[in-house]
């Protein structure tokens, strides 16, 4: 490994260099075989093509978390592609994704052909990295070139003087989460994946408790993919925190405990979010997942909800089957139901904070009907905009507001809560429950 450069003028452009040599020399080809370009999904391919790929995405990410002075991280993973795929995510130290600047600069290093390019490459870099090293987590799905791709990617954090840590086989938002969560924390450092479930079942536990909710029962079509793990994981901290929620998964891809491996080649086959939101169709084997859902009588009382995740279970879509009819919920009507609840939960709790939902120009056009009539009846601050297509399009304009609520129709999307809002809510939680009444001042832009 080589050290990640100081701030010392020629001694700075020799580590440079030394760090460029160390990139190019170590890594397993001098150049990929084709031109990648880094994308709202990284970088995406025939797994067999994506070694010096792989590689170079670690170097850059310990570049990258050394030049924050924050822990990145990276994930193996091609999402909801067939299984002979694979790609990489880098994430950035808040938990999201890759700066938009740095995106040039993957794709650049990604197609270096010879050590001057990589030089030039670096060079980009502004200011330049600390000398301290850079520490990225990894995490990985569970297709069968993916540990083969993530040693790729420690080679590539150790080339650029980084260390890594390793998360195993985790979901992307997993990733996401740990990366932000380690950087909460003063010195960072890389929380237990196990908080992740406690923290979500607490959340859970707390908004069910303000409810009359009968149990609730959500079947997951989990695309043959590595969201499985954590539906199994998660449904032992819901059981165990008696959480009215209870979780069970098919199309699990083997990972049930003590279930043989199942064939790589099902990976997002015929089931998962992308399937089922395309094709408007259910996935395979639900007849097989309700069948033994009604088998169990003391689930008679139950709300039902059926979803699917994709790949790497950063997606979800949802789906109701009656009779012959399907019905679906993708990303465009959960935002809906998400935004009309916060907007109601804002005025009664007497919140002047802004709640702004965005949308691309491909959200049904209807949604956006509803949600204009809907978010006006409830009143409060409000506003719907419109960016450009891609997540990373959708996730800034989100940051503007106090509560950004962003879903694509895939059903890739979420939640925001700004600091400020955080705490205007908890301090108005706080008084409420002492009896002083509630109300919060208002933030940010309208």
């Amino acid at each position: 490994a080589v050290a990640v450069p100081s701030r010392n003028g020629r001694g700075v452009l020799n580590r440079m260099a030394a760090v460029a040599k160390a990139i190019f020399d170590g890594g397993p080809a001098p150049a990929p075989p084709k031109k990648f370009a880094y994308g709202t999904a990284g970088f995406r391919a025939k797994a067999d093509t994506m070694d010096v790929i792989m590689y170079r995405v670690g170097a850059l990410a310990a570049l990258r978390a050394a030049h924050t002075g924050k822990i990145v991280g990276v994930m193996v993973t091609a999402s909801h592609n067939e299984g002979a795929d694979n790609g990489s995510k880098i994430v950035d130290p808040d938990g999201g994704m890759l700066a938009a600047d740095w995106e040039k600069v993957a794709t650049d290093l990604a197609n270096a052909g010879d050590i001057a390019t990589v030089e030039a490459v670096l060079s980009q870099i502004s200011p330049t990295p600390s000398v301290a090293p850079g520490l990225v987590v990894v995490g990985r799905d569970t297709r069968v070139s993916s540990p083969h791709l993530a040693v790729l990617v420690a080679s590539g954090v150790a080339a650029a003087g980084g260390s890594i840590h390793d998360l195993g086989i985790v979901t992307t938002p997993q990733v996401h989460w740990t990366v932000l969560r380690a950087n909460q924390q003063t010195p960072a450092a890389v929380p237990a994946i196990s908080k992740y479930f406690q923290e979500h079942a607490a959340a859970l536990q707390t908004l069910l408790a303000a409810s009359d909710t009968k149990p609730i029962k959500v079947c997951i079509d989990c695309a043959n993919g590595v969201g499985a793990k954590s539906v199994f994981a998660m449904q032992a901290v819901l059981e165990a925190s008696n959480v009215a929620i209870s979780l069970s998964a098919f199309n699990t891809g083997g990972l049930e405990p003590g279930a043989a491996a199942l064939d790589p080649a099902f990976l997002n086959a015929g089931c998962g979010a992308e399937f089922v939101q395309k094709s408007k169709a259910l996935p395979r084997n639900y007849d097989k997942a309700l069948a033994a859902t009604d088998s169990n009588s003391s689930e008679a009382t139950t709300n039902q909800i059926w979803a699917s995740f994709d790949g790497d279970a950063d997606r979800i879509v949802m789906f109701f089957h009656e009779g012959s009819t399907f019905s679906l919920i993708d990303g465009d009507k959960m935002a809906c139901l998400l935004a009309k609840w916060i907007a109601q939960m804002l005025v009664k709790a007497n919140l002047s904070l802004s709640l702004g939902v965005v949308q691309t120009a491909y959200a049904n056009g209807s949604s956006t009907l509803y949600l204009k009539k809907a978010l006006a009846e409830i009143g409060g601050k409000w506003e719907i905009a419109c960016v450009a297509t891609g997540v990373k399009y959708l996730h800034h304009r989100a940051l503007d507001f106090d509560v950004g609520v962003y879903f694509e129709a895939n059903g890739h999307g979420t939640v925001l809560f700004s600091d400020a809002a955080r705490s205007v809510i908890a301090k108005t939680a706080a008084a409420e429950k002492a009896g002083g009444g509630g109300g919060g001042g208002r933030l940010g832009p309208a």
